[in-house]
């Protein structure tokens, strides 16, 4: 799961050069949703999301490419390649990336703010994945959350950038919401209340 979440970012940069992918804003949220542990158990299929995820970031490299010769990514996962078709050599590799890696260096404080950033990014892809699935689409949320994405894999110490993070996550969702209900009342219509029938003894 950890290669899977490592292999997401750098969407943004695409966006710098206005190349919009509708292909990889489907994507991201839900491979991204995909890692929630309840969710998906099926390592294999892990995997696959993350080789996904590779094969489009070297499309949109190559998009970039064209459109820039001296385009170039600087977060740290940019180039990353999975190291064999093992799955214990993967999981060995997915180690080097937990969240807490750095833990010793960072406090406790920093890393909960970062799974607090984390997790709220993951409840974002849930309901981005299903209000898509609905037909909704906006495309001013999903480049805030190829944006915020980006940042998270470039691993932010700074207690004030994480907490400013975590608010416009929290706003974004407010956002994300917004799109899903317009999905759900457009398709099922608007709920209403209604009397049920009481049945006596």
């Amino acid at each position: 799961m950890r290669l899977c979440k490592v292999c997401l970012p750098g969407r943004w940069k695409a966006r710098e050069y206005g190349i919009i992918n509708h292909d990889v804003d489907n994507f991201a949220p839900r491979a991204f949703f995909s890692t929630l542990t309840n969710v998906n158990f099926d390592s294999p299929r892990i995997v696959g999301y993350a080789r996904e995820a590779i094969a489009l970031r070297e499309a949109l490299k190559a998009q970039c490419l064209s459109v820039d010769a001296n385009a170039h990514c600087d977060n740290p996962m940019a180039n990353l390649q999975l190291v064999s078709d093992d799955l214990g050599e993967l999981q060995r590799q997915a180690a080097e990336f937990t969240p807490n890696k750095d833990k010793a260096a960072i406090g406790e404080n920093i890393l909960g703010l970062r799974l607090l950033c984390l997790y709220g990014l993951k409840g974002a892809a849930a309901y981005m994945e299903h209000a898509h699935v609905l037909g909704q689409y906006d495309n001013d949320i999903y480049a805030q959350y190829h944006k915020i994405m980006a940042w998270l894999g470039t691993w932010p110490a700074d207690m004030n950038a994480l907490l400013e993070c975590a608010m416009e996550i929290g706003q974004m969702n407010f956002k994300v919401m917004s799109i899903l209900d317009a999905g759900e009342t457009t398709k099922y219509g608007h709920p209403n209340a209604d009397s049920g029938q009481r049945q006596s003894d």
